[in-house]
């Protein structure tokens, strides 16, 4: 069924409220601003292909900017180009000779996720390689499992201090809670998962990797872990690696 009787029916409630004018003018404003966005992303995108002779995509980079790489995030700066990474990507097939993402899969659904790394496989070259880094659940259940453990111990406490301050008790069950739900997290893999996705989206050669560590030299050491205490963000995380 056409949608122009709505459409109508909104101008005529808009113009009765005296708004008609407004809400053009916005929705011009907006897709004037879009375009120019759009054209701005396809130049920061043409100009660093013709750049780079090895070409490596960074996805939901924050600021965590990588020399040498294509550096996206949902939200831009003057040193990132916007892409959301649950929708196409806005590049050609077979593009980029890496892939890098950290601590970002865990903020979109597992349907994002598997458009992500769909789009992932879509945009490497043959031979391409992805690394993807995310928070490990079992990671979670040896901290409720071991929570004398030192390290474990020290995590559970900065935590407490940092983010359950006077929420919750401070108890490893608060912590665990608190990393579910807080930071925009909606969902945690295993390594088994996460292979399995990789696997049935296409990509071979799926291995596990230490922190910072990598067979390629374009992969390694690229990890933020200075954003937290020592072996935290190591503590925390699984690192996961695919080829096309």
């Amino acid at each position: 069924m056409s949608d122009i009787p709505m459409r109508r029916k909104i101008g005529a409630v808009l113009r009765d409220l005296g708004l008609y004018k407004l809400a053009i003018t916005t929705i011009r404003t907006f897709w004037r601003l879009y375009g120019i966005a759009t054209r701005r992303d396809e130049r920061a995108f043409n100009s660093y292909t013709q750049s780079q002779r090895v070409r490596k995509l960074h996805l939901g980079c924050g600021s965590n900017y990588l020399d040498g790489w294509f550096n996206t995030d949902l939200y831009p700066d003057s040193r990132r180009t916007s892409l959301n990474a649950t929708k196409a990507f806005p590049f050609p097939d077979n593009t980029f000779d890496f892939i890098f993402s950290e601590h970002m899969i865990e903020h979109i659904p597992f349907r994002g996720g598997h458009t992500m790394l769909s789009e992932c496989l879509r945009v490497l070259k043959p031979g391409g390689t992805i690394r993807i880094v995310t928070p490990d659940m079992p990671f979670l259940i040896g901290l409720y499992q071991d929570r004398e453990k030192p390290l474990h111990k020290s995590y559970i406490d900065w935590n407490c201090d940092l983010f359950i301050k006077d929420s919750a008790p401070r108890h490893v069950v608060s912590v665990i809670n608190n990393f579910y739900r807080d930071w925009g997290h909606l969902f945690i893999y295993d390594f088994d998962l996460m292979s399995q996705t990789f696997r049935k989206i296409g990509f071979k050669d799926v291995i596990r990797q230490e922190l910072n560590k990598s067979a390629s030299a374009d992969l390694s050491n690229l990890e933020h872990d200075q954003r937290m205490p020592d072996g935290f963000l190591s503590l925390e995380s699984m690192v996961i690696e695919g080829r096309k």
